[in-house]
């Protein structure tokens, strides 16, 4: 049986029909298209839209020689996947953007307005952090996408975008931040809210101790014997006691 093409109660095959609940989802012959899969379409256009442009100026801002040749690899790269994306977007009836998104106009701006070492540091850590993004939503369509072209688009972009994500990181500039920069905002550990971390004067409470089994076992076991010690004590001096008063009778009859 053909993907896309189910089984009716007769036994006859018949094409899958349109999800009328969701009418973002379409009926293809190659299987079902998704958001995701539509995501993936627009962010790997959008990466086209000024990584690409960004790649080819990058020997008119004096670059170092190891931006010099990762840009010349992401342009070579870059041009057939943009093609590659235009062409399956119109065969899914996918609108694509046809310019960049503010955010990565102000990107844009930035890389022209460097030059020199500072050029290669916002280079390798734009187009770094991007790439995250990107292989981010290829991955998960790789895995799950239910259509077949989108299944090989995807493999391809993991291939494409991975090699560039350790293309860039090759320039040695890339650091912590850059990695999937604004793909997620990760909940702020107790070290990060700090005085010390934020440059807050503001008091924080001491981060308390956590007291594992062993320290609890140790501490019940000194508490017993410290217990045990102070009944032997009591014990003694009880015992002491009665000695004394059997005692004093026969002092005085004496």
């Amino acid at each position: 049986m053909l993907p896309g093409v189910a089984a009716g109660h007769d036994g006859n095959t018949n094409p899958t029909p349109p999800d009328v609940r969701n009418d973002k989802v379409v009926p293809l012959a190659q299987g079902v298209l998704n958001d995701d899969d539509r995501t993936l379409l627009k962010k790997v256009r959008l990466a086209g839209l000024w990584e690409l442009p960004m790649a080819k100026e990058a020997p008119q801002h004096n670059p170092g020689q190891r931006t010099r040749e990762v840009a010349k690899h992401l342009v070579a790269d870059h041009e057939p996947l943009d093609v590659q994306t235009r062409k399956l977007a119109a065969k899914l009836g996918v609108p694509i953007p046809d310019e960049p998104a503010p955010e990565q106009k102000e990107w844009m701006a930035e890389l022209r307005a460097a030059s020199g070492p500072e050029f290669d540091r916002i280079f390798a850590k734009r187009l770094r952090a991007a790439h995250g993004q990107v292989y981010i939503v290829a991955a998960k369509v790789r895995a799950g996408t239910k259509n077949n072209d989108m299944r090989a688009f995807a493999q391809t972009a993991v291939n494409l975008v991975g090699k560039h994500m350790a293309l860039l990181e090759s320039t040695g500039l890339v650091d912590g931040d850059s990695l999937v920069a604004g793909a997620s905002s990760p909940t702020p550990t107790p070290e990060a809210t700090t005085p010390e971390a934020t440059g807050s004067a503001s008091t924080a409470s001491p981060k308390p101790r956590a007291v594992s089994s062993r320290d609890d076992g140790g501490m019940n076991i000194g508490v017993g014997l410290v217990v045990a010690i102070l009944l032997v004590v009591v014990g003694v001096a009880a015992t002491l006691g009665i000695v004394r008063l059997l005692q004093t009778p026969g002092k005085s009859s004496r």
